[in-house]
């Protein structure tokens, strides 16, 4: 994989994900241009909830390389930044957002206070943030529905190796907002 330092938008030094797509076959110039690279993004990307994926990004928010395009944005919690290759190969880095977004982690925090109230065991200040089931559901689809739309475009002909980890979440609890019931302890 291609390194990526002195990102445009900090988000390695955050608890974030990491989303990377490998083609089966490496060919440097699979894709002919950057143009048919943009082109590939915009025709493919999705919206399921009010922020792209992946999210492209306003103008100055978007480069090209020698053999890549990309694209980040640094906007209300949202931290990112992506690559895709003329090789068909995709990176893209990402923040935790129930991290980062102040009032989302401010939310699970105090529904998992309440859900978990009648466990003695838990140390609260010991709990450095939260996972949320139903923004991690809609992470998934959102990268698994992505590949699809490459797949079936041709873009991934034989097969796909996907590599997706979240980084940095020692001491995160899964948890749930105030409208579903959750009533045990899962750490990270």
């Amino acid at each position: 994989m291609t390194s990526t330092p002195n990102l445009p938008v900090d988000v390695l030094s955050d608890h974030h994900w990491r989303v990377n797509f490998i083609p089966a076959k490496h060919d440097s110039n699979f894709i002919p241009t950057l143009n048919e690279c943009e082109k590939i993004i915009e025709k493919n990307n999705l919206h399921l909830r009010g922020w792209d994926y992946p999210h492209i990004g306003k103008d100055g928010e978007h480069s090209r390389g020698n053999n890549f395009i990309a694209s980040w944005s640094n906007f209300m919690g949202h931290r990112e930044y992506w690559r895709f290759w003329q090789s068909g190969q995709f990176l893209h880095l990402f923040s935790v957002r129930e991290f980062t977004e102040p009032d989302f982690k401010n939310d699970l925090e105090s529904s998992m206070k309440m859900f978990l109230s009648h466990n003695n065991q838990i140390n609260w200040g010991e709990i450095k943030g939260y996972i949320e089931f139903v923004n991690s559901i809609y992470i998934f689809t959102e990268i698994f529905e992505f590949a699809s739309r490459l797949c079936r475009n041709n873009i991934y002909k034989d097969y796909l190796t996907f590599d997706i980890s979240v980084n940095g979440i020692n001491n995160f609890i899964l948890s749930s907002g105030r409208s579903r019931d959750w009533h045990s302890l899962y750490k990270y």
